[in-house]
């Protein structure tokens, strides 16, 4: 098989790899030069025979292929060539989370608007059926700001499914060597102790993430994952306004209900929280323009022909000059056009040439012709003199042009 393509896909760039697969920039190509842009979802070379990998990617597409909502990206394809199992699904022309908040906190409403998307994504994932109307019990137990994709217009999408739950086909909470599946920080109390989890998991998670998201700083990660581990289970979190003050008590009450140590105290469901964090979003008057335009003026670089991720250097270097650029700018427009008559008066000439005295014109002509006829005169031939403590100045007339 060419090491360039797998199937029908041309694989074009790797653009990450994970505990059990890599993912790839893939082409779909077709006749009269039709080209579909995909994410392949391939299990990595040392694991391409395990089982265990092979049941939980084929897991992942069955679940995935039937939800269809927009803010879960899409599954086209799972198929198997030469042995080697993979997973073909929607392209998401953006960024992740991750690369968007190494940029700095965002707004608070936009970064409440991004969380009630994913939380109404997850409210559709739990909420899940199947044909004979049975929950099937859906976790994602991996919400993360690498799970979390914001495309250049605005919508947000989660991705990455493959660390779910099934009621009816139950994955153990840990792996064959012992290792937790999903990312260690942003895991729920329940989680990070081996228990089974429900829905509320992923709300805790997701909690963790709009925390980030507000405070610019991480919530458990520690130096390592052992520690990192037992900030999890102990779930001691400040207030967001503590850290940010323009954070109110509203969206305080709301993530510390969300991160509650025990399940019971969270919200019933993340369509509770996406209700929740939504007055927030629209009291500012967030939505997708708000986020494409913020993503407009990050200028996150692309990458490869379907756009893809920004370059950290990039966006560290110009957002400062984005942030601070319009009060300013708005200020000196301003000002120009206050002092732009009185530039162009000063510009005209340095020393116009003495000005012979003109006839009565503008208000004074104007006062003139409403004196009665019998009073009216010809003007003086002589320049009039001002009134008394008003400065002497020449009369309307042409301006002095220079030659």
């Amino acid at each position: 098989m060419n090491a360039a393509r797998l199937g029908r896909y041309r694989l074009v760039e790797r653009r990450g790899v994970g505990g059990m697969g890599e993912v790839w920039h893939a082409i779909v190509d077709g006749p009269r030069g039709f080209e579909q842009h995909v994410i392949v979802k391939r299990i990595r070379r040392e694991y391409a025979d395990e089982p265990e990998f092979i049941a939980r990617l084929a897991a992942e597409a069955r679940v995935c292929a039937r939800l269809d909502h927009p803010g879960i990206v899409k599954v086209h394809e799972f198929a198997e060539v030469d042995g080697e199992h993979y997973l073909a699904m929607e392209m998401v022309d953006g960024w992740s989370l991750t690369e968007v908040l190494e940029a700095g906190p965002p707004p608070v409403a936009l970064a409440c608007h991004v969380a009630a998307e994913v939380a109404d994504a997850l409210a559709y994932a739990h909420d899940f059926q199947d044909e004979r109307g049975r929950p099937l019990g859906l976790v994602h137990r991996d919400v993360s700001p690498g799970n979390v994709m914001l495309t250049r217009q605005g919508a947000v999408k989660l991705v990455d499914f493959g660390v779910h739950t099934i009621r009816d086909r139950h994955l153990d909470e840990r792996t064959q060597t012992g290792r937790l599946l999903g990312t260690v920080a942003y895991m729920s109390p329940e989680q990070a102790d081996g228990r089974a989890v429900d829905a509320r998991s992923d709300q805790f998670s997701l909690g963790v993430v709009l925390h980030e998201a507000v405070t610019g700083q991480r919530l458990f990660r520690a130096g390592s994952d052992l520690e990192t581990l037992r900030r999890v289970r102990e779930a001691q979190v400040p207030r967001p306004s503590t850290i940010r003050p323009e954070v109110d008590r509203e969206l305080d009450r709301v993530l510390l209900r969300m991160l509650a140590r025990v399940p019971a105290e969270r919200f019933r469901s993340c369509g509770e929280v996406a209700v929740a964090l939504r007055i927030a979003a629209r009291r500012a008057g967030v939505d997708s323009a708000a986020v494409r335009a913020y993503l407009g003026g990050l200028a996150l670089a692309s990458r490869g022909d379907a756009g893809g991720l920004p370059s950290r250097a990039a966006t560290q270097a110009l957002v400062p000059e984005v942030r601070t650029r319009w009060p300013w700018l708005v200020s000196a427009v301003i000002t120009g056009l206050v002092a732009l008559p009185y530039t162009l008066r000063a510009s005209s000439c340095a020393a116009p040439p003495p000005v012979a005295p003109a006839p009565i014109t503008g208000v004074d002509a104007g006062v003139a012709q409403s004196r009665p006829a019998a009073e009216r005169s010809p003007p003086s031939p002589q320049p009039r003199r001002p009134p008394p403590g008003r400065p002497r100045r020449a009369l309307a007339g042409p301006r002095p042009r220079c030659s």
